[in-house]
């Protein structure tokens, strides 16, 4: 990946995603607990639902842009910082709603963006090494609590919601050609960029017998 420009690191320690997609109509909100409360919050205002709305508030999965408006007219922005999950539209995985910056998760994408890419409702690496395989299911289990499927030279993470997360937020695309680094990566803390860098290196670096460099 080409970068042309220094990566120093900045002071940003996580990512709220429904800050970050408030205006987005795709990913939803999920947990049925905090849906229920804004409704309650919603009828005890005397505030119309339709039928379509009070479905999606009965069963916890409701698309931001949607929520944030609710809440505004409930009077109950406090909501707001709650929910726990996300989902992407019908996607029945779900992430956690807030990206922490830290070195694990500084890895998980410096090792997408050296040889990964994603493709529809999934993240694909390519890793002939099989530590490296194992890091990989482990950063996917421990930081977004989900099950990597293993091959014999790849890693594959199903969820559209971590596809979107990886494209949207962090630069992470179908082709080395598209691919780059954002301002996420530019304005994270140093524990995130040396995890991106050691996973950008491990999976896409290379040294040199002939000449004293580093690629």
């Amino acid at each position: 990946v080409a970068v042309p420009r220094e990566l120093p690191s900045g002071s940003a320690t996580e990512i709220s995603l429904p800050d970050f997609y408030s205006d987005s109509d795709k990913m939803r909100i999920f947990g049925k607990e905090i849906t229920l409360e804004l409704k309650a919050a919603l009828i005890g205002k005397k505030i119309l639902l339709s039928r379509a709305t009070r479905y999606q508030l009965d069963t916890g999965s409701i698309p931001i842009q949607l929520f944030r408006e609710l809440c505004s007219k409930a009077g109950r922005e406090d909501l707001l910082n709650k929910p726990k999950q996300l989902r992407y539209s019908i996607s029945r995985t779900a992430i956690p709603s807030k990206i922490i910056l830290s070195r694990d998760m500084g890895r998980f994408v410096g090792c997408l963006m050296g040889d990964g890419h994603v493709s529809g409702n999934c993240l694909n690496l390519s890793a002939c090494i099989p530590e490296l395989r194992e890091d990989f299911k482990r950063l996917s289990k421990v930081l977004f609590n989900l099950d990597a499927s293993m091959y014999k030279t790849s890693v594959r993470v199903h969820s559209k919601a971590l596809v979107r997360v990886m494209n949207d937020v962090f630069g992470v695309t179908k082709s080395s050609a598209t691919k780059h680094v954002s301002e996420t990566v530019f304005s994270a803390n140093r524990e995130f960029v040396s995890g991106f860098l050691s996973g950008l290196f491990d999976t896409d670096g290379s040294v040199s017998w002939k000449k004293p460099e580093i690629e």
